[in-house]
């Protein structure tokens, strides 16, 4: 995923891959890197100060992404087998959400 979209553009390219496919990216801290996917998300336009692909939240499973224009809020992030993507057991040294970052 390039973060340097905007939000809807990101969301758009998510939802033609269908769920089945979605789309890969990778989440990243100083220590770890994992590949995952996104199999669904929904933009919020709103303008920031973030860095495209910063992690901001993470509330109910869900993941609020900047991108260069609004917000992504992933809604269902799967890891390399397919399952549910968990901070705390698929990366392992992480810390808090200023450390992640998607690339």
């Amino acid at each position: 995923i390039n973060w340097q979209c905007s939000s809807s553009q990101i969301c758009d390219i998510v939802r033609a891959s269908g769920i089945r496919s979605g789309i890969a990216t990778f989440i990243a801290n100083n220590e770890n890197r994992s590949a995952v996917k996104v199999h669904g998300a929904y933009s919020i336009d709103r303008k920031h100060k973030y860095n495209p692909g910063q992690l901001i939240c993470v509330e109910n499973d869900s993941y609020k992404i900047a991108a260069k224009k609004g917000f992504v809020i992933i809604e269902d992030l799967r890891n390399e087998k397919g399952n549910k993507f968990n901070i705390s057991s698929d990366i392992s040294s992480f810390n808090n959400n200023k450390d992640l970052k998607f690339v």
